[in-house]
Formats: C-alpha cells, structure tokens, sequence
C-alpha cells in the first residue's frame, strides 16, 4: 500500500500546452493505433466526459510529447511533481483515438456481365457488370453494380478477368450504352441492389480484390446511370 501511495497517480490529463503528438502518444499507451482528433471536456458531449462521481484529479499537467514518444519519462516534458496542476475539470483532455487496421477480407463471389429480359439476366460479354461479395469477417454481403467514379483501364481489365473474360476491350457506363446492353434501373429498384463498390481502383495486372482500393462495399453516392458497363 505504501508503494503503491508512492509510485501511482490516477487522474485526468489537463489541456495546457496539449498538441496532437501529445495526443498520439497517449493513444498509442492506451492500446490504439494513434489519434485522430482531440478536445478539452467542456468542448465535448456530455456522453465522453469522465462522470463527477468518480471526483478524479489530474494526473500530469503542461504536457507536451514530441512526435513518435516511445516513453513519458523520454518523450515528453510536464510539470512536476507528478499531480500538480492549475486546472479545472472542464480542461481535462478528451482522445479520439484509431481502432487497429482490421484485414479486409471481402471476396468477389461472382462477377457477370450483361443486360436484362424481363427482369432476368442475359449473359453477353458487352453489358452492365454486377457483382456478388461477401466478408466473412463482417458477416455482409454485397451484391450490385460498379460505379464507374475513378474507374481506369487496370481496374476495368481486373472486373473482365474476373467476370471468366480474357481482358478489356472497352468500358463505358450505363448513361452512353444502348439499352439492350445494361440492367435497367426498374430491374434494379425490384431486386432491391444498387451497388457493390464505389470508388474502385486496381493496379495493372492485379488479381485479386484485396490488391484494390475501395470504398466500404454498398456504400456509395452513385447514380443508376454511372452503373459500369464492360
């Protein structure tokens, strides 16, 4: 007990001479991957604030880490000793800290080009591609359309070889390709599918989604008309 009087203090971090290292460094002591924003508890909603119940002090104040502290005692400089302070509750720092990087493990389970008859779909190998993926890890499917935001000839190859074809011989969207060669929007309103990605772009040669940058799958700001057609 006496040791433990000695060599712990619990408290808040007061905001004084605060910076985003500083911020950094505590979420990385914390377990996370770094910060990605800060405030003070008077700037905050209610629901992050450190209840008064709990009647905490501060712990360090005047505290400033360089960029990169590895240690307290190595890094950073505040007023000692360790609890003294001039602050005021409403100056305790609040972290808005990065969870870790999860693996993406969405897959393409199926990748088909072509238009719609009466609702079904009628495979050619000029038309609207649409995709079914799934994540395993999330539990979520997505299954749709690709907008054509960013798209590039890489990424279109990619969506070919994919789809069993040997390579690209061209692409376009929805907006600029003749009826008989896309899914139309009342097919796709009726099978309640939008799009799958957004955003989708692939290195040369790539052969695997998991080589690709996207948005998170389903989420999008895509009209039908900008639907990719292949």
């Amino acid at each position: 007990k006496q040791w433990y009087q000695r060599r712990v203090r619990a408290g808040l971090v007061c905001d004084d001479s605060f910076n985003m290292d500083t911020a950094d460094f505590f979420c990385r002591q914390a377990g996370f991957r770094g910060a990605k924003n800060w405030t003070s508890h008077y700037l905050t909603d209610r629901e992050n604030k450190a209840p008064e119940t709990l009647n905490l002090t501060f712990a360090l104040d005047d505290v400033k880490c360089a960029e990169g502290a590895g240690s307290l005692q190595a890094g950073c400089s505040f007023r000692e000793p360790v609890g003294s302070h001039n602050c005021v509750n409403r100056e305790a720092v609040v972290l808005d800290c990065q969870e870790e990087e999860e693996e993406d493990d969405w897959r393409i389970l199926s990748a088909f080009v072509g238009a719609d008859q009466d609702g079904d779909y009628n495979s050619t190998s000029y038309g609207t591609i649409n995709l079914l993926m799934y994540s395993t890890r999330k539990q979520r499917w997505s299954n749709g359309m690709v907008c054509d935001d960013g798209m590039t000839n890489a990424t279109a190859d990619f969506l070919c070889r994919e789809a069993g074809y040997v390579g690209l011989k061209y692409w376009s969207n929805n907006y600029n390709t003749p009826d008989s060669h896309t899914v139309s929007e009342e097919t796709m309103r009726r099978w309640n599918r939008t799009f799958a990605l957004d955003d989708l772009s692939c290195p040369e040669g790539a052969t695997n989604i998991l080589q690709c940058s996207y948005n998170n799958p389903g989420e999008h700001n895509c009209a039908w008309g900008e639907g990719l057609v292949l």
